[in-house]
């Protein structure tokens, strides 16, 4: 088993570069204490917390978690009397000067606190969704790293070896300065020019060897998509968004019927999202009829 990174607490810039995934899937106990409450909370644990006014859903609205600080705290607790008697397991430990955990600046995995609550009989749907939602901030992290690992490529910075833009007056061998600068270093001159059209020429065959991405949906036709799967999913297989149900495998067998393959967790998420487009008055509601 590999064990945690310690870093002292007044250091916590140096703790992310030794997360993997850019520390994305990665939370402090702090956070994880929040996820694990909300968890509870989604499951009915702390029926004494009310719903917000006009809640719309999200877990995460702040006014939630305002309501559910002390029960955040009870789970913080919780957490680092698991990470010291090791059942569950730290990438980066902190402590301060009595040797107690600083929640603050220690890392665990998401998937690693998923484990630990399935161990414990807790199906960890809203930690799920949260960590999808990083699945696809850490493609564009990585697109962003590609365009600027490109950008690199095509700098005067090649090969390890920095090559200062030559002026023409130098390459030409005017007189004076600039005229013993051509003569004393030509080879250098011309290495730096061939460096530059070489990898000119490999950026533009790595961008002809580049497939065109496809454009994104504009608004008003995702909306239009959203609007027709959530009408099927609550019309044919009875979902209900505020309630648990077997609607998302349901709905995974009927692709498997005719012949295509999805996840149960990639259909929830789209049906999480097609949900913003139903009436907040919930008139819906007495509708909903099992297929």
């Amino acid at each position: 088993m590999k064990m945690p990174q310690p870093f002292p607490c007044y250091e916590p810039d140096l703790v992310r570069a030794h997360l993997d995934d850019f520390g994305l899937f990665s939370v402090t106990i702090d956070v994880a204490a929040e996820l694990v409450a909300l968890e509870l909370w989604t499951l009915d644990e702390f029926p004494e917390i009310k719903k917000p006014a006009e809640f719309d859903g999200n877990p995460f609205d702040p006014r939630l978690l305002s309501a559910l600080c002390p029960q955040i705290e009870q789970q913080r607790q919780r957490l680092v009397a698991a990470v010291d008697a090791q059942r569950l397991p730290i990438q980066i430990e902190s402590r301060d000067l009595d040797d107690h955990l600083a929640p603050t600046f220690c890392y665990v995995s998401l998937d690693a606190l998923m484990e630990w609550l399935l161990a414990r009989g807790v199906d960890s749907e809203v930690i799920r969704r949260y960590r999808e939602s990083l699945a696809t901030v850490r493609e564009q992290i990585c697109d962003g790293v590609e365009r600027l690992q490109l950008m690199a490529r095509s700098s005067t910075e090649i090969l390890g070896e920095w090559y200062p833009p030559v002026r023409l007056e130098v390459v030409a061998g005017k007189s004076g300065t600039e005229g013993e600068a051509s003569e004393t270093n030509p080879d250098k001159v011309s290495h730096y020019e061939l460096l530059v059209e070489n990898q000119r020429l490999r950026d533009q065959l790595t961008q002809l060897g580049v497939s065109p991405k496809e454009q994104p949906l504009k608004t008003s036709e995702r909306n239009s998509l959203h609007r027709l799967l959530v009408a099927m999913a609550i019309k044919g297989f009875g979902w209900d968004p505020n309630k648990r149900s077997s609607a998302a495998n349901d709905i995974v067998k009927a692709l498997q019927d005719v012949g295509l393959n999805m996840e149960a967790d990639t259909v929830r998420k789209h049906l999480q999202k097609a949900a913003d487009q139903l009436p907040q008055s919930g008139f819906w509601l007495s509708k909903i009829v099992r297929r």
